[in-house]
């Protein structure tokens, strides 16, 4: 099926999930991208209404890999538009750190995600083999959630200036053709 309206895809560069960045990484990720109340989608879908739908993560692998952010265009909207939005709301967390509200959300969304994951054999096994086969040792699951509590606003805005910057940003524009 051809593309009806614009599409933006966005990754910044971020390092491996054993670098000591990935936990405020992953809660600025959230905080941006997670869900409708996230900074993206509450600005880009619901205050200015130039998207259809937004979000993003942040993935966690065993090599470098990529904070993502994507908005597909409302109608009467130009992916330009998309694009200045999209990149001052991700951009702009460097110096617009997350409230002391959002950045306990993302952590107790990642600590309830984390236990109602281990209250089955079949999550507990997935969990064992990705840490053990991606973080290099199982036993990284057991201290992660500690390392996520330990995570400041101040770190969020340090991540977010180190890695959320314009040369470290791969753009993908998907227009339809007419």
């Amino acid at each position: 099926r051809r593309a009806q309206l614009p599409m933006l895809l966005a990754g910044y560069h971020i390092p491996d999930i054993n670098h000591e960045d990935m936990p405020a990484l992953q809660l600025a990720g959230d905080i941006l991208s997670k869900g409708e109340s996230s900074r993206i989608y509450r600005k880009m879908v619901y205050e200015d209404q130039i998207a259809l739908y937004a979000g993003g993560s942040a993935d966690d692998a065993k090599d470098p890999s990529l904070f993502y952010a994507y908005c597909g265009m409302n109608i009467g909207h130009d992916i330009e538009e998309g694009e200045k939005a999209l990149f001052e709301i991700i951009e702009g967390l460097a110096d617009n750190p997350p409230t002391p509200e959002e950045l306990q959300k993302a952590k107790n969304q990642m600590e309830a995600e984390f236990i109602y994951d281990m209250q089955t054999n079949m999550y507990k096994g997935y969990n064992l083999g990705f840490y053990q086969t991606v973080a290099g040792d199982w036993r990284e699951m057991l201290e992660w959630v500690e390392k996520y509590r330990q995570v400041t606003a101040e770190q969020v805005a340090e991540v977010a200036s180190k890695y959320f910057t314009p040369k470290n940003r791969t753009t993908l524009i998907l227009v339809p053709e007419n």
